[in-house]
């Protein structure tokens, strides 16, 4: 009973806040740029750099 009475309170208290805002989207070419640093990373690209 506790536990019901105390996952209502965080579930109150967390909607009082409002609604959580979304990240700052990334733009696609830093999105791709990214991506093909992990791939250099990971040795799936020959060549380490690009």
């Amino acid at each position: 009973m506790l536990l019901l009475a105390l996952l209502l309170y965080l579930l109150a208290r967390r909607s009082a806040r409002g609604p959580v805002p979304a990240p700052t989207p990334v733009p696609p070419r830093q999105r791709a740029l990214d991506s093909l640093d992990a791939l250099g990373r990971s040795g799936l690209v020959e060549g380490g750099e690009l």
